[in-house]
């Protein structure tokens, strides 16, 4: 069963379905507005930011620009080195927006990543403004939790970070 992180909203207080969508295989694809989905095969997937990076290409890019990028170089990360300014630019946006702290601490990282040895890629994301456990049915949801807005989350079995209830 795939598991769905929302995240990113910067001016609305919390996410909203606007409709769903069954399939065959008895999936549903929910339609959010008010907020970034990222969509994962297994709960503890790592998240990198190269996985967030081809989640939101289609808008960091241009259809054209990302077909060039293919044709200009036989490296199949020169399109996400040419756009991941675009990614952690927006990123930052949802950093809160009085709180230099949270917007240090989003470039700090993201500058980190771009120093280590070329493979940032395949680094863990540092997701902003993530809501957790957050589920449309109070079934769902953890035992006497409501949902809750974090500043960050960071998903990578490597520092046993994985342990987060979202819906």
């Amino acid at each position: 069963m795939k598991k769905v992180i929302l995240y990113g909203s910067k001016d609305k207080n919390s996410p909203w379905l606007e409709g769903f969508q069954s399939h065959p295989d008895g999936s549903l694809e929910f339609d959010m507005s008010g907020v970034n989905v990222f969509e994962m095969e297994k709960e503890d997937q790592e998240i990198t930011w190269l996985n967030l990076f081809y989640s939101k290409l289609n808008e960091l890019c241009k259809p054209k620009e990302i077909l060039e990028s293919q044709f200009e170089d036989d490296d199949p990360l020169s399109i996400y080195y040419k756009y991941v300014d675009r990614l952690w630019d927006r990123l930052k946006q949802y950093c809160h927006l009085k709180s230099q702290v949270e917007q240090d601490f989003f470039d700090l990282y993201c500058q980190l990543c771009l120093h280590h040895t070329g493979e940032d890629a395949f680094l863990p994301a540092l997701i902003p403004h993530v809501y957790v456990n957050w589920s449309f049915s109070k079934q769902k949801r953890s035992m006497n939790e409501e949902p809750y807005v974090v500043d960050f989350i960071f998903k990578s079995p490597a520092f046993e970070s994985n342990n987060l209830d979202y819906s």
